[in-house]
Parts: C-alpha cells; sequence; structure tokens
C-alpha cells in the first residue's frame, strides 16, 4: 500500500515539473534558434552576445519601455500570467469540487504551460546559461527533498509551526509592498536589494521544508494504508507542486535582487 501511493504521487509530481523544465528548455531553444535567423520568436527578437565565460548569451531587443514592440510584448507576456493565475485559480476550485481527475491534471498541465515562457524570458533576461543551472538545480533539490521526506525515517512534524510562521512572515513581507507600492511593483520596488534577496532565501528555505513536511506526511499516511487512490495521490501532487511554484517563484526574486 505505502508503494502505491508514493508512487502514484511521485509519478503526477514529476510528470508536471519536468514539463515545466521541458516547455522552459524548449523555449529558450526556439529563441536561440530564431536569433541565428534573425526572426521574431513569442513576440521577441534576440541578438546572439557571449557572457564572460564565452558562452551564447541571447539579448532581447526592442522591448525597451516606449518601443514600438514594447507594448505587444507586455500584453503578450502578462496574458501569460494571467491565463496562468487563471489556470490555478480554476484548478483550485475543480480540486474543491471534486471534479474528475483527468481534469484536474489537465488543468495543472495548462498552468505550467503558460509559465514556462515567462520563466523562460526571466531566465533569458539574466543569461540563460546560468539560469538553466539554478532552475536545475531547484529541481533536484525539490526531488532530495522529497526523498527525505520518505526516506529518512525521521518524524517532520516538528516543522510545521515553523512552516506556519515563515509562511505568515512571507505573506506580510509582499502585502507591505503590495499595499504601499501597488499589485505590480511588488517587494522588488519597496525594499533594498539585500532585504530582498534574503527574503528570496528565506522563501526558497520555507518551500523546502514544506516539501519535506509534505512528503513525510503523505509517508505516514502511506504506511497506514490510507488515501491509496489516484484522487488522493493527485491531492498531494497538487499540494507539492504548488510549494515548487513558489520556490520557483522566490528563485526568480533572488535573481532580480542579485542581477543573476
Amino acid at each position: 500500500m505505502q508503494t502505491g501511493l508514493l508512487f502514484k504521487t511521485y509519478l503526477i509530481f514529476s510528470l508536471e515539473i519536468f514539463l515545466i523544465y521541458a516547455a522552459v528548455y524548449a523555449y529558450i531553444i526556439g529563441c536561440r534558434r530564431a536569433a541565428k535567423t534573425n526572426t521574431p520568436f513569442f513576440g521577441l527578437i534576440f541578438e546572439e552576445t557571449d557572457n564572460a565565460k564565452g558562452q551564447l548569451d541571447l539579448m532581447p531587443i526592442d522591448n525597451e519601455e516606449g518601443s514600438e514592440n514594447y507594448k505587444k510584448i507586455s500584453e503578450l507576456y502578462g496574458g501569460c500570467f494571467f491565463l496562468f493565475v487563471s489556470v490555478l485559480s480554476a484548478l483550485a476550485i475543480a480540486d474543491s469540487q471534486g471534479a474528475p481527475l483527468f481534469v484536474g491534471i489537465a488543468l495543472m498541465t495548462c498552468s505550467g504551460l503558460t509559465l514556462a515562457p515567462i520563466l523562460g524570458l526571466c531566465l533569458i533576461e539574466i543569461d540563460e546559461n546560468y539560469g538553466l543551472k539554478m532552475f536545475s538545480l531547484i529541481l533536484f533539490s525539490s526531488y532530495a527533498c522529497f526523498c527525505i521526506g520518505i526516506f529518512s525515517g525521521i518524524d517532520f512534524n516538528f516543522l510545521a509551526p515553523f512552516i506556519g510562521i515563515a509562511l505568515l512572515i512571507l505573506v506580510f513581507y509582499n502585502l507591505t509592498a503590495l499595499v504601499v507600492t501597488g499589485m505590480f511593483a511588488g517587494p522588488m520596488a519597496f525594499y533594498s536589494r539585500t532585504t530582498k534577496k534574503n527574503m528570496s532565501l528565506f522563501g526558497m528555505a520555507t518551500f523546502l521544508a514544506l516539501m519535506v513536511y509534505q512528503s513525510n506526511l503523505i509517508t505516514k499516511l502511506a504506511k497506514q494504508g490510507e488515501n491509496n487512490d489516484w484522487r488522493s495521490a493527485f491531492e498531494f501532487a497538487h499540494e507539492l507542486y504548488l510549494a515548487f511554484i513558489n520556490l520557483v517563484w522566490q528563485l526568480m526574486q533572488n535573481f532580480s535582487a542579485t542581477g543573476g
């Protein structure tokens, strides 16, 4: 029974986060191919440059604020973000209403695909070579936390109050900037670079700890022979998926604070 629930959860979670990685990688490859032919890709034109290590480093051009292409780009990537938030909201509603399993999986997949162009562009902005390495590190760190929660033999219940407090701190941190600077400016426009960097690291540690706690909880339920069905596995995978999305968001905050 234990293997069944863990395997089902692992399968759904793995497929979804690897899909995001594959979509981001495909976006970057598409941008590089477009740069070679000097053609636009996903609304942008890219110039081929080299980074300090001599690696190919794309540079978006004709995307400065006020340029002819800026409004079009803003609408395109803003639309992707709006779709991402809308699909995530629909996923939460579908999950709470007990929608068929395939609906939940389809919505989760769509949320990853709508997020991929935004993540891909963020990685290109800071150097896609470094960005992909860090994104890969986040991916494998998520798996490491999943394995620690399952195989360590430690009861991680003691993490619950600390995670709860940490999440409240993160909510307060973002809401403070939201109230002061407005929705789209966020913490980047309000706090110092040092504060932003430290809070992004704090956020990453929080969501990695949350993954350990969640996977440990799944292990306990599996050992009891409870919830061993695809619906329960999907709900657990959904929780891990949301933690992963927040982890990626904190990584983007860190890039913004440190300049890559």
